[in-house]
C-alpha cells in the first residue's frame, strides 16, 4: 500500500488539480490518500468530500485550524496506523508545486532499497521556477546551513516532499510518540527528516530530481519570512541534542 498524505488548508482549488494528478501517476497501484483538512475556511472540506467518490481518499478533519505540525501529525499517525511492513508513506504539499509525476521516480528508489527517498531541487536536473527570490535564497541557505549542522546525507532538507519505508516512520513513532514533530512553521519539514534519520535508524537517503513550478499554486504563500528564519535557526541546537539521541525521547 501506498500512503499520500496531504495537509490541506484552504487549498480547494489546488485540490481540485492535484488529486487527479497523483491518482495517474498511482494508475495500477494500491494507495490511499490521507487529506487532513486542517480548519479550511474555504471550500476544501467539500471539495475533498466530492473527489473521494471518485479516488480513495482518506478524510481527517480539524475543527480549527491547528497548523502545519498538527495536521502532518494527525495524517503521518493514521498512515502508521493503517499500514504495515514493506507499504511507503509519501509527503507532499497540496498547493499543486509538488507534480505527481516523480512518485514513479521514488518509489523505484524505495524499491531499490532506499529508506527515505527526497525530491530535491539540488540534485542534478533539479529546478525551481516562478519562486520569490527571497525564497529562492532563503531555502539555498538555509539547506547550506543545516546541512552542516544535521550530517544528513542529502541536499535538500527543506522539500517536504518525500517517500519514506512506512518502517522508518514506525520505528520513529515509537521511539518519539507525539513528540514526532513539534515546530509550528515550515521548519517541520528538517525535524522530521532529521528525527527519522536518527531516532528511524534510517540513514539511506536518495533524491530525485524536483522541478518545483510556484507558479501552478492558486492563492497566496502562508510563509511569514521572519518565522520561517527564526523556526529555521531554534532547530539548530534541537538538532544536536536528537544527533547523540538526548533531544525528544520518552
Amino acid at each position: 500500500m501506498i500512503f499520500v498524505v496531504l495537509p490541506c488548508y484552504n487549498e480547494a482549488p489546488n485540490l481540485l488539480k492535484l488529486i487527479p494528478k497523483i491518482d495517474d501517476a498511482l494508475k495500477g497501484q494500491d494507495y490511499q490518500i490521507i487529506a487532513v483538512n486542517d480548519g479550511s475556511s474555504d471550500r476544501t472540506g467539500e471539495v475533498l468530500l466530492q473527489l473521494s467518490e471518485e479516488y480513495p481518499i482518506r478524510i481527517l478533519t480539524h475543527q480549527r485550524n491547528m497548523g502545519l505540525q498538527a495536521a502532518l501529525k494527525t495524517g503521518l499517525s493514521e498512515a502508521v496506523r493503517l499500514g504495515k511492513e514493506g507499504d511507503v508513506v509519501i509527503t507532499m504539499d497540496s498547493d499543486d508545486t509538488h507534480d505527481p509525476i516523480h512518485i514513479s521516480q521514488m518509489l523505484e528508489k524505495i524499491e531499490d532499497g532506499a529508506d527515505i527517498v527526497i525530491a530535491s531541487r539540488y540534485v542534478k536536473g533539479g529546478k525551481q521556477v516562478n519562486v520569490p527570490v527571497h525564497r529562492v535564497f532563503l531555502s539555498w541557505g538555509i539547506n547550506k546551513v543545516l546541512g552542516l549542522f544535521s550530517g544528513v546525507p542529502a541536499k535538500d532538507l527543506t522539500s517536504g516532499y518525500r517517500a519514506y519505508k512506512w518502517e522508518c516512520l514506525r520505528r520513529t513513532f515509537d521511539a518519539l510518540g507525539e513528540r514526532l514533530v513539534t515546530s509550528q512553521g515550515f521548519e517541520i519539514s528538517v525535524e522530521l527528516l532529521v528525527k527519522v534519520f536518527y531516532f528511524g535508524n534510517c540513514s539511506r537517503i536518495e533524491e530525485v530530481p524536483l522541478y518545483l513550478d510556484y507558479g501552478r499554486k492558486e492563492g497566496g504563500s502562508k510563509m511569514n519570512l521572519r518565522k520561517t528564519i527564526m523556526g529555521y535557526l531554534k532547530l539548530i541546537p534541537e538538532i544536536r541534542k536528537w544527533k547523540t539521541g538526548k533531544g525528544d525521547l520518552q
